[in-house]
């Protein structure tokens, strides 16, 4: 058996129940959702951007989650490809506020993955032509190309007059503008044909239910780890007994024996570690006279 003392069983103890509770208050946040408030998410600039954006098809998606890590990452990876372009985005307090645009042809691919997401409470789609663009603008912008043509071609008359030729350069000019803001007209509205535009939010759920996982969590990751450590205890007491016994069956002693208290020397008559006792031997003196013997009998005595 080993002996150990009051005081080094105490430490053990004491150890054993301050790493279970650690180890139960990292693993289930306790401290964190007891002094969690309600999180207010400043959402105007992202909203700005949003409303201002003049995209054919807009979705607006919210989400109340327990692990905003979690549904953050995965939400980074469902938008991670290079199509993807990120216009707003801020992660503060525990939350996600994101304005990011994607090619409607992904549509089908990107919202289904987001619908799948748990906590997702707000799920809008609005689509429209954009404002300032419901007109024909390729229909238009052929017209002033035909234009155009037909004024080039006025222009290579050499009978007209020349106050007709500046009349009609100056037609052109006009013509060629109109033209020019035509096609950035169209390339925007293809533009915003062509991507959707996505404003979504993920803010952390606080609530009673939150906590109360939080307390069966702490509570079960400490009764396991602290029946761990105390199991893995026994095994190295048990572990470390047996290697003694096997020591001792071997022959390998140490110099005092902790076990009985005893002290042993090697004797060299015998060839074995013996007990170091002492035993009263009574002297035998010879040659002595019998008042001398006397003498030293009293002495002692």
């Amino acid at each position: 058996m080993i002996k150990l003392r009051r005081g080094t069983k105490y430490f053990i103890i004491f150890l054993i129940f301050a790493v279970s509770i650690l180890l139960g208050l990292k693993r289930s946040h306790l401290i964190g959702n007891f002094s969690q408030k309600k999180i207010v998410v400043n959402t105007s600039r992202a909203q700005e951007i949003f409303s201002k954006s003049p995209n054919c098809k807009k979705i607006n998606m919210k989400y109340n989650v327990d692990d905003e890590k979690e549904v953050i990452s995965k939400i980074s990876n469902i938008l991670s490809n290079k199509y993807s372009v990120t216009k707003f985005r801020n992660t503060k307090n525990n939350s996600l506020v994101l304005v990011a645009e994607f090619p409607d042809s992904l549509f089908s691919e990107v919202i289904p993955s987001l619908r799948k997401i748990k906590g997702l409470t707000e799920d809008n789609i609005r689509t429209s032509m954009g404002k300032g663009l419901e007109i024909n603008v390729e229909e238009h912008l052929n017209n002033s190309k035909l234009v155009k043509e037909q004024i080039k071609e006025a222009i290579k008359n050499t009978r007209i007059s020349a106050d007709t030729r500046d009349r009609l350069m100056n037609q052109l000019g006009k013509v060629q503008t109109e033209i020019d803001s035509l096609s950035n007209k169209y390339i925007i509205q293809k533009q915003n044909k062509e991507n959707d535009l996505l404003f979504l939010t993920v803010v952390r759920n606080y609530s009673d239910s939150l906590l109360g996982r939080s307390v069966k969590s702490f509570v079960i990751t400490t009764i396991i780890v602290m029946l761990a450590l105390s199991i893995g205890m026994f095994f190295l007491y048990f572990a470390m007994v047996f290697i003694l016994k096997l020591m001792s069956k071997l022959g390998i002693r140490t110099a005092r024996d902790t076990a009985s208290g005893k002290y042993y020397n090697y004797d060299y008559n015998r060839g074995y570690y013996g007990n170091s006792h002492h035993k009263k031997v009574k002297r035998i003196y010879k040659n002595k006279k019998p008042e001398e013997e006397k003498e030293i009998e009293q002495s002692k005595s």
